[in-house]
């Protein structure tokens, strides 16, 4: 079986509430020999799909599931310098989805990826990017504290993500952004605690350009997440 159709195969079982040990054991192993020869496409579409049986797993399936998700991550780290930014949004947005754990070092390594093919990344995709990148370090940051470590990591992906996201800012100073995005795009650095004065200028302008399509909810969440940045 493919991976895709592995995934399939384990969230019809899992919907039925199947609970046997073996077979989702040998699901596990067969992920695994198969991720070590995935490609980041492959790895990026058998992270969705496997995603999706969180959907309908219950409590006794999660360690089969996270163990599938630490092959794929492990999997993808290694092969890292082969993903384009399609690959990383994909990927992120999965675990991110599912809060699905990515250690910290493993995620800066994915943000320098992501600082290294920054040319490539458009507005949408690097507001994808960094948003579940966010989302992730909050994840680890409070199940590990605030250790060295976690502190180092959060300042390298931090700047790896303002670079990226000077494209986003520009967009929004010339009113290239729709209310929803513009959002999730001050989320995303509220997330990554990157916020400073350019973003606030950059939401100010995006926000005048583009007034008469903004409803009364986006203007009061952009108004306390800036707020909330100080």
């Amino acid at each position: 079986a493919t991976a895709l159709e592995l995934a399939r195969l384990m969230h019809a079982c899992m919907s039925v509430s199947c609970v046997v040990h073996d077979f989702f054991s040998a699901c596990v192993l067969q992920s695994q020999e198969q991720a070590l020869t995935m490609d980041p496409r492959g790895l990026s579409a058998a992270a969705f799909a496997f995603g999706q049986c969180f959907e309908v797993a219950e409590v006794a399936h999660l360690r089969y599931l996270r163990k599938i998700f630490r092959n794929i991550r492990l999997a993808s780290v290694a092969s890292l310098p082969l993903f384009l930014p399609r690959e990383i949004v994909s990927l992120l947005r999965t675990y991110a989805r599912w809060q699905i754990t990515f250690e910290c070092d493993q995620l800066r390594k994915v943000a320098d990826r992501m600082r290294a093919t920054a040319a490539q990344f458009d507005v949408e995709n690097t507001v994808s990017a960094c948003y579940s990148l966010g989302l992730l370090m909050q994840r680890n940051s409070a199940r590990a504290g605030s250790g060295s470590v976690t502190e180092a990591t959060w300042a390298i992906v931090g700047s790896s993500a303002s670079v990226l996201m000077e494209p986003v800012w520009r967009a929004a100073r010339h009113g290239e952004l729709d209310g929803a995005t513009l959002l999730r795009a001050v989320e995303a650095v509220v997330a990554l605690r990157t916020a400073d004065a350019a973003l606030a200028a950059a939401v100010a302008a995006g926000v005048a350009r583009r007034r008469w399509e903004l409803d009364a909810p986006t203007c009061a969440s952009l108004h306390e997440l800036l707020a909330h940045a100080g």
